[in-house]
């Protein structure tokens, strides 16, 4: 299982995390997700579905810009943790989110929110934390 001091040692300038339950929220720390973090964001995603997390949540609040690789690491963590049984829920800002639904329809993938708590409360209703 991943833990804080690995995350500490390779992602803490880009990520952070926090275990609630079975859920485990994930923080980008990035203005602009770009190619040149996506491929540390699936090492990421690798270390967290084959260390037991499943249920996933991406709270993308700062991050202002995201480019096509990014949302490439987001699919295959949503392939991931599919495939293990697991969900993935998305928070991002609205003009990322409105891009997002409107140009690649990936919505239809996966749940994007404009809150944390509403992600959150979606996990709770779902009985997944």
């Amino acid at each position: 299982m991943i833990t804080q001091s690995i995350l500490n040692q390779e992602y803490s300038d880009y990520f952070e995390f926090e275990n609630r339950g079975d859920l485990c929220i994930v923080k980008i720390k990035l203005l602009r997700a770009s190619n040149k973090i996506s491929l540390k964001f699936k090492e990421f995603s690798v270390n967290l579905i084959y260390g037991g997390r499943k249920k996933i949540l991406i709270d993308m609040t700062y991050t202002d810009f995201m480019d096509s690789s990014f949302l490439g690491a987001i699919i295959n963590l949503v392939r991931l943790a599919k495939a293990q049984g697991g969900e993935v829920k998305v928070v991002m800002q609205s003009h990322i989110q409105e891009n997002v639904s409107n140009i690649t329809r990936l919505d239809k993938i996966f749940t994007i929110y404009q809150d944390v708590e509403s992600a959150l409360n979606d996990f709770i209703k779902e009985g997944s934390i």
